[in-house]
């Protein structure tokens, strides 16, 4: 600025640092995880599945797994088959939670895809089954 000229910065939002004596600058990204989700993602090939499969398949870390779980949830005729279903992701997946799979948007997930489920599928009758299915459940020692 010696030399009479004007320098203006105009800043709008985000995070900017203005190092007016630095030698250089390193900006770093941090979006790693966001790259495994999309590649998870297209391995699972969701193109091909109905919109109700491709919501579980958030939880859920292998092709054949989804495949599996949907075909064993359209088997389902009662709440204690939905609830043994339940158990099998909890035990198999690493992103599905004893806390998870009584929350109704889970059992919402698990219910659009039990055709044959006539009978007690309120979601209070489902939490239930799986509430009772998670008392039966051996504890794990740590």
């Amino acid at each position: 600025m010696e030399d009479g000229k004007q320098i203006v910065f105009n800043i709008y939002g985000g995070s900017q640092q203005i190092n007016p004596t630095a030698a250089t600058a390193i900006q770093n990204y941090y979006g790693d995880q966001f790259a495994a989700e999309k590649l998870r993602e297209e391995s699972l090939n969701l193109s091909g599945l109905p919109p109700e499969a491709q919501a579980l398949a958030v939880h859920v870390s292998h092709a054949g797994n989804l495949s599996r779980y949907v075909a064993q949830l359209a088997q389902c005729e009662s709440a204690n088959a939905l609830a043994d279903v339940a158990m099998l992701l909890l035990e198999q997946e690493d992103k599905v939670t004893a806390e998870l799979v009584v929350k109704a948007a889970f059992i919402k997930k698990l219910l659009a895809l039990c055709p044959r489920l006539t009978k007690g599928n309120t979601i209070d009758n489902l939490r239930a089954a799986i509430n009772n299915a998670l008392a039966k459940r051996p504890r794990k020692r740590t």
